[in-house]
């Protein structure tokens, strides 16, 4: 993903935006804009930030019965590319956090 699947994202979700945040004027901000305030962010605040709240779930023993599932699908096997019910092949990982067990 990039920057412009952000104002793509943005402009897609314009109702949600302008209803949910106090933006002014009432537009969703341009590629441009998404741009410099990515860029502007302290990636390695941002990280210890994210890391001490992670912490503080790893304590949280409701947390070790979760399994944690990731999709991928295989972009070359797509068929059916213009129909709704597209067909493809697709890669699909849990993990159980308590076993440290990984089925693919």
């Amino acid at each position: 993903m990039d920057i412009h699947h952000i104002g793509d994202f943005a402009n897609s979700n314009k109702s949600n935006i302008l209803e949910n945040f106090q933006v002014f004027p009432k537009r969703v901000p341009s590629y441009s804009t998404i741009r410099r305030e990515i860029k502007r962010v302290n990636f390695l605040n941002t990280l210890q930030n994210f890391n001490e709240w992670a912490k503080q779930l790893c304590f949280d023993d409701s947390l070790q019965k979760w399994v944690a599932i990731d999709g991928k699908s295989l972009r070359n096997t797509l068929t059916n590319f213009h129909n709704n019910e597209q067909n493809f092949i697709s890669m699909i990982s849990l993990f159980n956090q308590d076993n440290g067990i990984v089925l693919n």
